[in-house]
């Protein structure tokens, strides 16, 4: 599934950066300004800086386009780990827009029944840090307001995702119907080639046929200066049928550009990186071949 489409993306995005970035100021005011009692445990800001940037690495990973399934659903187990383990270290309303952050990548990578299941894990997570953990000053407010962001995340995700593969199909479909108009102007094109040849072959081919022997039987019986014109009107109705047959032969065997039509059904599909390696012998084939590997051709694109 790749990300959704550009404006969408980039808004998310930014929104996601300040929220990220609003947890990291937050904690770090604690321990400079504040002086939080947590903050004075040994090596607190050295965890916190560690955990802080191994969520920001794992967020940035998780939006990769050459990531796989499973390294994406990795990613993100770290990045709910690591928002876990900073929340420990400095239990703070701010700090929980961190599970909000993930909630809205995992509902993205994975379906809504999946996603609400992490979703649920979470929350538990976050329930047990209030009442087992260092976090118990944190009120129950606390808890319900967050894991009312994470299913309003988990929500705006799911949209979207519906939203992105109802664009994909879209694409899809526009491609195979380009492609299928194509075929039929062609078709339709090839039904009128082969009509004029037809025409060409059965009647004036014909007739053409019957002046040629006519004239070679007048030339015959002529003589002197009208014998050498007739034999001369002999040769041009010659010269005239075989540039008909030519013609009806071209007409019947017209290639298709394979390589072309091809290119122009990869370029229509941009959600997959479709490359095309071509032999000399495919870039112009008659068009009941082209017709085969062009639907073979249509067919993996869909199946991928």
């Amino acid at each position: 599934m790749s990300d959704p489409p550009a404006r969408g993306t980039l808004l998310v995005q930014i929104g996601c950066t300040m929220l990220i970035a609003a947890a990291g100021l937050r904690a770090y005011c604690a321990g400079a300004i504040d002086h939080a009692p947590l903050t004075q445990a040994p090596n607190w800001a050295l965890n916190w800086t560690a955990g802080y940037l191994v969520f920001i690495a794992a967020y940035s990973g998780s939006h990769l386009r050459a990531a796989g399934a499973g390294t994406r659903i990795a990613l993100l187990l770290i990045q709910s780990l690591s928002a876990t383990y900073l929340l420990w270290l400095y239990p703070n309303f701010i700090v929980t827009v961190l599970f909000v952050v993930t909630a809205w990548r995992i509902a993205w990578t994975l379906p809504l029944g999946p996603a609400l299941g992490a979703i649920a894990v979470q929350s538990a997570v976050l329930a047990g840090l209030k009442y087992l953990g260092p976090a118990q000053e944190m009120s129950p407010l606390v808890l319900v307001t967050t894991g009312a962001f994470e299913l309003f995340a988990v929500s705006v995700a799911h949209l979207a995702r519906n939203e992105t593969v109802a664009k994909e199909q879209l694409e899809r479909t526009n491609a195979q119907l380009r492609t299928t108009q194509a075929f039929l102007t062609e078709n339709a094109q090839m039904a009128e080639r082969l009509r004029l040849s037809r025409d060409l072959h059965d009647a004036l081919g014909h007739n053409l046929t019957s002046l040629a022997i006519r004239l070679d039987v007048a030339g015959r019986m002529a003589r002197g200066e009208a014998g050498d014109h007739i034999r001369t009107a002999r040769r041009l109705a010659s010269g005239l049928l075989d540039d008909v047959r030519d013609v009806v032969a071209n007409a019947r065997v017209a290639p298709v550009d394979l390589k072309a039509r091809l290119v122009a059904i990869v370029a229509a599909v941009d959600t997959l990186d479709v490359r095309l390696n071509f032999s000399g012998a495919l870039s112009a084939v008659d068009g009941s071949r082209a017709d085969v590997i062009i639907r073979c051709v249509q067919e993996l694109i869909t199946n991928a």
